[in-house]
């Protein structure tokens, strides 16, 4: 590559490459000296680099990533021109998908103020796919955290641009989005406790709320908490019902509901 771009230094990469003799190494050398030194003995790099871009096709990258990328690549400039270049490429592209890694992680630590998604599920006790709310794109988000690697890197690009959309996570939003997933309709307005509700579930689901169902089944929750929590919340509207409101009631509910009716029979 540096033979097509300054002609004047192939006689000394031959001598090099050859093992030439002192002789034509020192030949060479005086020959070239300006160039050699410009390119080998210059710690910016800066000839190589401009080398380098002139070769990337518009490839966007800054002048100090891809010096770190050249300064750890072996072989350097002694490999042909299509086998460096394509090695260089591919540390450019690993650069890439590495730096937006480092991003998405920043950006999940601004959000949720935790190093993982599993680590901020353990603190709050509820999955962590609540802090994205109902974003369409919430398990490739959490993904793209946790698994990046299972991406290419323009997903990851566009990951990253979304998460940069996320506003920091309201732990009392997060709560209140799992009540509305889990608690069945019928029972939504009820002063049903959260706590409870989590010690359930992990007891049901196991500790890691990462791990569990998407609609977990709280039907024996549910009965747990009727005679306690529940019921008496309803014994408490009704006695704020005068009479007649309540037999209106009771009649409607025995022409429209069998087995109340057939249990107000025998009662």
């Amino acid at each position: 590559m540096i033979e097509s771009v300054y002609p004047i230094l192939s006689g000394f990469l031959s001598a090099v490459q050859s093992g030439g003799s002192a002789q034509d190494i020192k030949l060479a050398l005086q020959q070239s000296f300006e160039f050699i030194k410009r390119l080998f003995f210059d710690h910016t790099k800066s000839e190589s680099l401009l080398i380098l871009k002139s070769r990337l096709n518009g490839v966007s990258i800054e002048d100090t990533d891809l010096l770190s990328i050249l300064n750890s690549m072996l072989g350097g400039f002694g490999l042909d021109e299509t086998t460096f270049m394509d090695n260089l490429q591919v540390k450019i592209e690993e650069f890439a998908k590495q730096s937006v890694v480092l991003k998405i992680k920043g950006e999940w630590t601004r959000i949720s103020s935790t190093g993982t998604p599993a680590e901020w599920a353990m603190n709050n006790g509820m999955p962590a796919r609540y802090v994205f709310g109902s974003h369409p794109d919430t398990t490739d988000l959490l993904r793209a955290i946790e698994q990046p690697e299972t991406f290419a890197a323009a997903k990851l690009a566009d990951m990253l641009e979304i998460l940069k959309e996320v506003k920091e996570a309201s732990i009392a939003d997060c709560q209140k989005t799992l009540m509305t997933d889990v608690i069945p309709v019928q029972y939504k307005k009820f002063d049903i406790s959260l706590a409870s509700l989590l010690e359930f579930l992990r007891s049901q689901n196991g500790n890691q709320p990462n791990n569990w169902p998407l609609r977990p089944d709280i039907t024996e929750f549910i009965k747990s908490q009727y005679k306690g929590t529940i019921a008496p919340q309803i014994k408490e509207k009704l006695r704020g019902k005068n009479a007649e409101d309540l037999k209106r009631k009771l009649l409607q509910l025995a022409d429209e509901n069998p087995e109340l009716g057939l249990l107000f029979w025998e009662g």
